[in-house]
C-alpha cells in the first residue's frame, strides 16, 4: 500500500503543479478576458430592450456594466481576483499534499482525489471525461497492483 500511497501523492503534486500554471496562465490572458467581457457588453447594449417601455432602464443597466468594466481594466480585478484565488487554491492544496504524505488521514486522501478528478472540468468535453475515467481505472489498477506485490513480497518473507 505504500507504492499505492507514494504513487497517487505523486500524481497529486503533478495535479498542483499543473493547476498552478492553469492560474498563471489566466492571469497572464485577463487583458483577453477583460477585451472579451468588453465586447460582449458592447454588443448587448446595441441590442434593443425586449419592450420600449425598459429602453431607458436598459440603456442605464449596459451604462453601469460598462462603467463597471473601466474600472475593472483600470484596478485589474479579474487579474487579482485570479491571482489571489489561485495562490490560495495552490497553497491550501500544497499543504494537504504535505500533510497527506505524512500522516494519510482519509480526509486528505478524499480532498486530494477530488482535486485529482477536478482536471476533468479543466479538460475540454471528450478529453474531461477520458481523464475522469483513466483516473478511477487507473488508481484501481495502481492500487490492486501495489496490494498484489505487496502480498508477493510478505510470501517471500
Amino acid at each position: 500500500m505504500r507504492q499505492y500511497y507514494f504513487a497517487i501523492s505523486r500524481l497529486s503534486l503533478g495535479i498542483i503543479i499543473l493547476q498552478a500554471l492553469i492560474f498563471a496562465y489566466f492571469a497572464c490572458n485577463t487583458a483577453k478576458i477583460d477585451q472579451q467581457i468588453e465586447n460582449t457588453i458592447v454588443a448587448g447594449s446595441m441590442r434593443p430592450a425586449p419592450a420600449s417601455a425598459l429602453q431607458p432602464a436598459y440603456d442605464r443597466l449596459y451604462q453601469t456594466l460598462y462603467s463597471f468594466q473601466m474600472e475593472n481594466q483600470r484596478h485589474n480585478w479579474i487579474f487579482w481576483t485570479i491571482a489571489g484565488c489561485g495562490l490560495l487554491h495552490v497553497i491550501c492544496l500544497y499543504s494537504l499534499y504535505i500533510y497527506f504524505l505524512r500522516m494519510g488521514h482519509t480526509w486528505t486522501k478524499l480532498l486530494l482525489h477530488l482535486n485529482n478528478l477536478s482536471m476533468a472540468l479543466v479538460l475540454p468535453g471528450g478529453l474531461g471525461f477520458t481523464w475522469f475515467v483513466g483516473y478511477i481505472i487507473g488508481t484501481r489498477l495502481v492500487k490492486h497492483f501495489c496490494v498484489v506485490s505487496s502480498m508477493k513480497s510478505s510470501s517471500s518473507d
